[in-house]
């Protein structure tokens, strides 16, 4: 055996047990902030040894608001974002693998705006998206899946009105199933509605009635992030730790 080969074993071999424990991803924070012009969107991880070096992953001339952060069942990490230009606003994402990040990506939504993005990895380990979309009249509430390296083509939520609904949020309920909340003006004021995917389409709207829930643990969030910012932070799954 050379004698390199032989110091590359033995270094394998006298590495500390938990050196691979140091270096795994615990926590990854997603959040917009400004750059002294515009905001942009800025990605960090946490391991044991504390947060990375914050990376902005834009540059153009939108301001990049309202990030969602979603990691697949390959690992890969997909943001999206509220792209806000002069000629309108629309939605962009990049996907993160081998810790490397792809260059921005328009949403083809079909609208003339598209803003607001809720991302969710569904129960049948699919990419689902939500967004308020607008075609010249009142916002509705849309979704797509990537499905097949592809997005299927966008579908309305709510049910057509003349009203804007606005703001939605993706989940897993108490039943394991897809579920949608968003703000939809409804009685002459804003209300919370939901519906629920149901295996060929969304349930017809209902009411949704917040229900007493334990206070969440405070999030413990780096210095470097702004105290205004839009962020998410994410868990990182065991086994999801390797970019």
């Amino acid at each position: 055996m050379n004698n390199w080969k032989k110091l590359l074993l033995a270094l394998l071999l006298t590495a500390p047990p938990g050196h691979a424990a140091e270096n795994a991803v615990l926590e990854e924070l997603v959040w917009s902030q400004s750059d002294g012009l515009r905001q942009e969107i800025y990605h960090s991880a946490r391991t044991a040894a504390g947060w990375s070096e914050p990376e902005q992953l834009t540059d153009n001339n939108a301001n990049n608001l309202h990030p969602a952060f979603v990691i697949a069942p390959d690992s890969s990490r997909w943001i999206f974002w509220s792209a806000v230009n002069p000629d309108g606003i629309s939605i962009e994402y990049t996907v993160g693998k081998a810790g490397r990040w792809t260059q921005p990506v328009q949403l083809e939504s079909g609208h003339a705006t598209a803003i607001t993005p809720a991302a969710l990895i569904g129960p049948d380990q699919t990419l689902w998206l939500a967004w308020a979309g607008n075609d010249g009249g009142q916002d509705e509430i849309y979704w797509s899946r990537f499905v097949n390296a592809a997005w299927l083509p966008p579908q309305q939520i709510n049910a057509a009105n003349q009203v804007p609904d606005v703001k939605p949020e993706l989940l897993l309920n108490k039943q394991g199933q897809v579920e949608v909340r968003w703000q939809g003006f409804r009685d002459g004021k804003y209300k919370w509605l939901a519906a629920v995917y149901a295996g060929q389409g969304w349930s017809p709207e209902q009411d949704f009635i917040e229900e007493e829930e334990q206070a969440a643990e405070p999030e413990e969030l780096p210095d470097f992030l702004p105290a205004d910012s839009q962020h998410v932070l994410l868990a990182v799954p065991a086994g999801k730790e390797a970019e």
